[in-house]
């Protein structure tokens, strides 16, 4: 009787350490589960993070997968996830590792060009771990163009490449084709703006990067057009990684 009393007590203990260590994985969406865009801006950049307290799990025990979209199919898009971009919205994938500690962050972003088409849309993810069926959440993108003219990345080049990759002291940008008016912005994993500089004309830059922690960055193109100084959707054109060593 005594060893089936031990046995039984440390089943339940057993239980509850399992449920405690379960419940700190979690996912976090700092700007919240469903986002709402309103832009005249036909180039719309979206982003969002998300916050894993992996606990027990990796980065990579956390997948996504689409769920539906009303996308005007007249309209161009392109999904980032963690900086890898693809055109269209892609169906499914996992979140890479190495992007935080015991916490990570992973960033899941859109572009989506209207081509003076305006209307609305509804794009919707589901962000889950796959060793704990209750660790879960669905993203939920709002999009509402209105009033845009399709006269925006005309003059932008067909492609942007960081060399050498990764760099300890500085990277090289280059466009295929020299731009106007850009912003190039550089991020860290957190989404911070660790460097930014405006260009009137940009095909390629040197850039100094030896006072950056080493670790994975962003360098998004950003062109700059006059906007309604309410629309704080910045229309990003290309988004770019790079490792510092």
């Amino acid at each position: 009787m005594l060893l089936k009393n031990m046995m039984r007590a440390t089943s339940v203990t057993f239980i509850v350490l399992m449920s405690l260590v379960t419940a700190q994985a979690q996912i976090a969406l700092p700007q919240g589960n469903v986002l709402n865009l309103n832009t005249s801006s036909d180039v719309l950049y979206l982003e969002t993070r998300i916050l894993f307290n992996t606990g027990i799990y990796k980065s990579e025990d956390y997948c996504w997968n689409k769920i539906s979209d009303s996308l005007d199919s007249r309209w161009l898009v392109s999904s980032c996830f963690n900086g890898d971009c693809k055109n269209d919205l892609l169906a499914s994938g996992c979140f890479i590792k190495d992007f935080g500690l015991n916490d990570s962050t992973c960033f899941l972003a859109f572009h989506v060009q209207t081509n003076s088409f305006n209307g609305t849309s509804v794009i919707k993810y589901n962000i889950y771990n796959k060793k704990n069926s209750a660790d879960k959440t669905v993203l939920t993108f709002n999009i509402h163009y209105r009033n845009t003219t399709g006269v925006l990345v005309k003059n932008l080049p067909n492609q942007a490449i960081i060399a050498p990759n990764p760099s300890a002291e500085s990277i090289v940008l280059r466009t295929i084709e020299s731009v106007k008016d850009v912003e190039i912005q550089i991020r860290d994993v957190m989404g911070e703006i660790v460097i930014q500089q405006l260009y009137n004309d940009f095909s390629s830059e040197t850039i100094n990067i030896s006072n950056l922690t080493e670790g994975v960055y962003f360098v998004n193109i950003i062109p700059v057009f006059p906007r309604n100084e309410k629309d704080v959707n910045i229309p990003v054109w290309s988004t770019l990684k790079f490792i510092k060593q």
